[in-house]
């Protein structure tokens, strides 16, 4: 009887607790929907990721306890004009909705003023870094327009703050870009370029390098929405940005029509005329009006998702083939790269793109179907199998996350020269040492970092586990890496 009496008070504390933790979930959404209030579109994401995200973990089981940390958000990318949704859209809805529901004190601000304001605190605070109980702020997570605009408002402070950085970057951010005298000697120019953080500290979207963080996207579960007001019947949606895609993309056009009876697009009118008349086009929709028109594809029987070139590497397809609608990927003749693309010289990466999304073509049929325009003849075939492609929902195990993610750190002595002060499972709001990518510019500094890898091998308690590699002149320590062996895990937090 006893027995029993302990376990019902148990329960009844255990139901409490869930039941308080509820409470102040909902305070923190209404309070996070209150700061976004100025920015509708995202405001609306978030509302609706907050909610996907808190079905996942009741349902998964929240985590004990974990520390709460002092986040501010600067949303830099709303300062600018949109045309169409940025990559960092879905980004910051991830970031913003998970942040606050587990409890951390999130601070947004959506404007210069609203950054100014919260900088001056930084004043005040005692420490330059975060991880003291003291802090004013302990994180400040904002994207690559908003730390630039975080630094005019810093000044001369800027580089006294930098480990608060946590940067959202949809393409990452290469090292040699970040170091600031190598981009500089070797003319890198970028918006961005010269910041000398750590690139952990770059958040990207897919793992695009080791070298950057991978924070990931979470694709919503397909959940069907009331369709009253949709198409009875969608056939294809264009995925295309910017009225010279559409200009350049006519004879492409031409033979979608021939076969397919309904082809869609939501784009700016203003912003492309050149949008054929055939093509119906439901102008800038919010979140919730684009998802109900690409679920009334599934609906309908199916659907395809059709790339015009740009915008590049863009969540839209991937979130699309997590519906079960297969892209139709434009091969690019030659590769685009930052010497013969405009838009991709301001990028802070040297990759080429062989398509407008190359991790789908990773991936192959039926997620995704390279279509050549110059293999005209081809074309035909190829939409003939993208309309028989399977409707199998896209869940990549690398995109997965379950409740807090992590990322894999060696443990090591701490006085190994290249190792440091690390711990097996560090989470993504833990703190993060400043840069220690440096250039390897002459023979002197060949054999420095060459007596520093030998020295941490040896140091190491792994043994002839570990193994260290210097990289060939114009090679990334990703690229080392991945193409040394392919049976090794590479360690990020160990490049140099």
């Amino acid at each position: 009887h006893l027995l029993r009496q302990n376990e019902s008070v148990a329960w009844v504390n255990r139901r409490q607790q869930l039941d308080n933790g509820a409470v102040a979930r909902e305070s923190a959404r209404l309070s996070l929907l209150e700061q976004l209030a100025g920015a509708p579109g995202l405001r609306e994401r978030v509302n609706q990721r907050w909610q996907s995200l808190a079905s996942a973990a009741v349902e998964g089981g929240w985590p004990d306890r974990w520390p709460r940390r002092r986040v501010l958000a600067h949303v830099g990318y709303l300062s600018q004009p949109q045309h169409w949704p940025p990559a960092e859209a879905a980004q910051w809805a991830d970031l913003l909705a998970g942040v606050g529901l587990l409890g951390h004190r999130l601070t947004v601000s959506i404007d210069g003023v609203g950054l100014r304001r919260q900088l001056l605190k930084l004043n005040y605070a005692k420490t330059e870094c975060q991880g003291k109980r003291d802090s004013v702020i302990t994180h400040l997570v904002t994207d690559l327009v908003g730390i630039l605009q975080v630094r005019s408002v810093l000044g001369k402070s800027f580089a006294r703050f930098a480990c608060l950085y946590r940067i959202l970057a949809p393409f990452g951010v290469e090292p040699k870009f970040n170091d600031q005298s190598f981009s500089s000697s070797n003319e890198l120019n970028t918006p961005v370029s010269g910041l000398d953080l750590s690139p952990m500290q770059y958040l990207s979207w897919l793992p695009f390098t080791l070298e950057n963080f991978y924070l990931g996207l979470a694709l919503p579960p397909p959940a069907l929405p009331n369709m009253t007001n949709l198409p009875s019947r969608v056939e294809l949606f264009i995925f295309g940005f910017g009225n010279s895609v559409w200009k350049d993309a006519a004879f492409y056009l031409a033979e979608l029509r021939k076969h397919f009876r309904r082809i869609h697009t939501a784009v700016s009118p203003e912003q492309h005329p050149d949008v054929p008349a055939y093509v119906v086009n439901h102008g800038l929709l919010n979140y919730t009006q684009y998802r109900g028109l690409l679920m009334s594809m599934v609906s309908n029987g199916g659907g395809i998702f059709v790339g015009l070139g740009f915008p590049y590497e863009h969540p839209a397809p991937l979130e699309a083939a997590s519906l079960g609608l297969p892209f139709l990927n434009l091969r690019f003749k030659p590769p685009l790269d930052r010497t013969n693309s405009d838009y991709l010289r301001e990028i802070p990466v040297s990759r080429k793109l062989r398509s407008q999304d190359p991790y789908l073509e990773s991936l192959g049929e039926p997620a995704s179907f390279l279509v050549d325009l110059e293999a005209k003849h081809l074309i035909p075939a190829t939409l003939a199998r993208g309309s028989r492609g399977s409707r199998r929902r896209l869940r990549q195990r690398e995109l997965q996350r379950a409740k807090r993610f992590h990322a894999g750190r060696l443990s090591g002595p701490s006085s190994s020269p290249l190792l440091g002060a690390v711990s097996c499972r560090v989470a993504p709001l833990d703190d993060l040492s400043t840069s220690s990518w440096a250039a390897v510019r002459n023979s002197t500094d060949v054999a420095t970092a060459a007596a520093a890898a030998a020295a941490a091998a040896s140091a190491y308690s792994g043994g002839a586990d570990v193994l260290f590699y210097l990289g060939i002149e114009g090679r990334s320590c990703s690229e080392t890496c991945l193409s040394a062996s392919k049976r090794s895990v590479c360690a990020p937090d160990q490049m140099r």
